[in-house]
């Protein structure tokens, strides 16, 4: 959640990929996005990759194709049911097509944002 900010594109997924490419990621490992900017997936991902450095090596940039195949996006309000929804919804896809039902939510969000996004769907 904020997978569109600041944290998440300098600090969350460089670390994300970090760990994957370190192998601390399982391959059947997905990761779904969510934040209120409107983009598309290629959009997203460009946005993931951004801030991962030292991409230059054949072996980096093939765990980092890896890693984006495994990155998938959902725009949506903080303040609204549709988005988180929407975002049930891709979840429930991903863990259909992995058979993984393990779900982790990190949230780089704005104190401001934080307790309805944390209540969301129990208001």
């Amino acid at each position: 959640l904020g997978a569109s900010g600041d944290l998440a594109k300098k600090k969350t997924f460089p670390a994300l990929f970090g760990l994957f490419n370190n192998g601390h990621i399982a391959p059947t490992t997905r990761i779904v996005g969510y934040a209120r900017s409107k983009m598309d997936r290629p959009e997203f991902l460009k946005r993931v990759s951004q801030h991962i450095k030292n991409t230059n090596s054949p072996k980096v940039k093939a765990a980092l194709d890896q890693f984006l195949d495994q990155c998938t996006y959902v725009a949506g309000h903080y303040d609204r049911d549709d988005g988180f929804q929407q975002l049930e919804k891709e979840i429930a896809r991903v863990e259909k097509v992995t058979g993984a039902v393990d779900r982790l939510f990190y949230m780089a969000l704005p104190p401001s944002v934080f307790i309805p996004v944390a209540t969301a769907g129990y208001g």
